[in-house]
């Protein structure tokens, strides 16, 4: 998780990327089943999400410039 820019956590996941479900994807929430759960309380703005994995130095320049990422 970088927040403005700087890596402030992180975490391992077993698979890698997102995984079509037939369900919209969701920024700050969960779904059980019809049903949003562990909601986020706050604000998310400036949400990206990209094809490939960002090393911190591309999400540094990407914060810093303002830019979408490019190859």
């Amino acid at each position: 998780l970088y927040v403005d820019g700087a890596l402030t956590a992180q975490d391992t996941v077993a698979n890698d990327g997102l995984f079509y479900t037939g369900a919209p994807l969701r920024i700050g929430t969960d779904t059980n089943g019809a049903q949003l759960s562990n909601s986020f309380s706050g604000s998310i703005d400036e949400v990206k999400i990209f094809s490939c994995r960002l090393t911190p130095a591309q999400v540094a320049r990407d914060f810093d410039q303002n830019w979408p990422f490019a190859d």
